[in-house]
């Protein structure tokens, strides 16, 4: 979360969607690259998940090494009254003066209180984006990416623990794929055109599926509360 907020405050405007693109590219990556080592690991016994858990303090220690050369956001900067800073910053990266007077702008009509986050302009993007991060999260993709290997094992007849990691690694490669193709269009098709297109898939089938059970429960099936099976059975013959 953090980081995407980063990324887009401190990216220009052209190329903001693609270098927020590069942090979800960053993070399938690491999916992919996580399946692919609980997967070599898996052959080390019941002991395998420690060794799963402790190489994640690899990539951990080279990100946080990373963070000590990456710049404040100019944003931040200009709030905190470090207006030179920002202008530093903004010139490392590649943005013209006036970017500094719009952030200036800008950071001079917020208050930062709860009331601003109320405010009429500030309800509908605040309801978009609290909605969207829930229906990201709950559209079932997180279902697969977390529990892949054990939807495997248990739903899809995979014998052996290593076929179903390796299946979950074939999981993480089409993860990836996508992340890339989106990564060469959002800029080109924009954001809403993706978030349209991309939602689940097969999900589409199941949600479908509730629908339409909602709706012939709703038009065909009686209510039976309180009612014996006599008392049913008349119910059908009316």
């Amino acid at each position: 979360m953090l980081a995407a907020l980063y990324i887009a405050e401190v990216s220009p405007a052209a190329i903001r969607g693609r270098l927020v693109s590069m942090n979800q590219l960053a993070i399938v990556l690491g999916i992919l690259v996580s399946y692919l080592v609980g997967w070599a690991l898996a052959g080390l016994g019941d002991g395998s998940w420690r060794w799963m858990f402790a190489v994640a303090a690899v990539p951990s220690l080279f990100f946080l090494g990373a963070l000590f050369f990456v710049p404040e956001s100019p944003r931040w900067l200009v709030k905190e009254g470090r207006h030179a800073e920002a202008a530093q910053v903004l010139a490392r990266l590649g943005e013209p003066p006036s970017r500094l007077r719009e952030i200036e702008r800008v950071i001079a009509e917020e208050s930062g209180s709860l009331r601003q986050l109320l405010e009429a302009g500030m309800r509908r993007p605040q309801l978009i984006g609290v909605t969207l991060a829930i229906l990201q999260q709950v559209t079932g993709i997180n279902t697969v990416l977390y529990y892949g290997s054990i939807i495997f094992t248990e739903q899809a007849g995979v014998r052996s623990t290593s076929a179903a990691l390796w299946a979950n690694v074939l999981v993480g490669v089409t993860n990836l794929v996508l992340t890339v193709i989106a990564l060469f269009t959002i800029d080109r098709l924009g954001r809403k055109v993706l978030l349209i297109a991309a939602a689940a898939g097969a999900f589409w089938i199941y949600a479908s599926m509730c629908a339409g059970t909602v709706w012939f429960v709703w038009k065909f099936t009686p209510e039976t509360k309180g009612k014996n099976l006599e008392e049913i059975e008349q119910q059908w013959k009316r």
